[in-house]
Formats: C-alpha cells, structure tokens, sequence
C-alpha cells in the first residue's frame, strides 16, 4: 500500500557493485553518505503525493531564477536532503542495477542470451543518449532491427 514508488538503491553492494561504479562513478555508489542513490527517471506517484508537491514547489521555484540545471544531479541530492531531514518516508529499496543492464551493455555484441536475461530482470531501462550506435550492438539491435 505503497502511494509513492521511485528506484531508491540499497546501500547493501551487490556482488557486481564494482563494475558499476567503473561504469559510472557520479551516479553509483552504495555509501550511505552518497547523496545520488534514487533513478528520477521513473517516478510512480498518486494525485498531490506529499513528496511530490515538495519537489515540485521546489523546482517550480528554483527555474523562476534559473534558466540552465546548475548540476545534473540536483533533484537526486534535492529529494535525499528531503528524504533524511524533513520527511519521514519509507521507501521501498530497489535493486537499480537491473534497469541499468541495457544501458550497460549497450555497446557489447548483439547476444540472445543477454537480451533475454536482461529482460527477465526488467522491462524498465534507464538509457541515455548515444553519441554513435555500432552496428550489430546490443542497442543496435534491440532500438532499430525487429528481428528480435
């Protein structure tokens, strides 16, 4: 019974947690004292969620002075100063590597095996912009062949 759902990361590390961090070291991290451990990308939420309309004041207020993002992680920091500080939220813990594996192995040879294990973790992916896509490659494959 659960009115707000956001991939917030465990500080448990996987076994992996390495390999992630070299992937992407601003974004994973399993410190407690890390400040990015949510993915804002998929948000689920009912109607005026307190959480919800905080950050939205928030932003709504921080782009009446601002015209550019002053850091990219700001509504990751925003929402964990929130989370400790003010609101008493229990957040339902997630493994946010699973939506990252597409993103991760983006670049890799075109594999069915791969593909198939990582849809039987997730069917949310958490992609970012490619500056060039390598022919016959996992995101080549998937984004624009459909012989999949």
């Amino acid at each position: 019974d659960q009115d707000f759902f956001i991939f917030h990361r465990s500080t448990k590390k996987p076994q992996d947690y390495k390999n992630w961090i070299n992937f992407n070291y601003n974004f994973f991290s399993w410190d407690e004292k890390f400040k990015v451990n949510i993915v804002n990308g998929f948000i689920l939420s009912n109607k005026n969620n307190e959480i919800m309309k905080i950050m939205q004041d928030i932003l709504i207020n921080y782009w009446k002075y601002e015209n550019k993002l002053v850091y990219y992680f700001m509504f990751q920091i925003l929402f964990d100063t929130l989370k400790k500080k003010y609101l008493n939220l229990n957040l339902y813990i997630t493994n946010d590597t699973d939506i990252h594996l597409l993103q991760y192995h983006a670049k890799d040879k075109y594999s069915d095996k791969l593909w198939n294990d990582i849809k039987n973790k997730t069917s949310i992916h958490s992609l970012k912009i490619f500056k060039k896509i390598r022919k016959h490659s996992m995101i080549d494959k998937i984004l624009f062949k459909d012989t999949i």
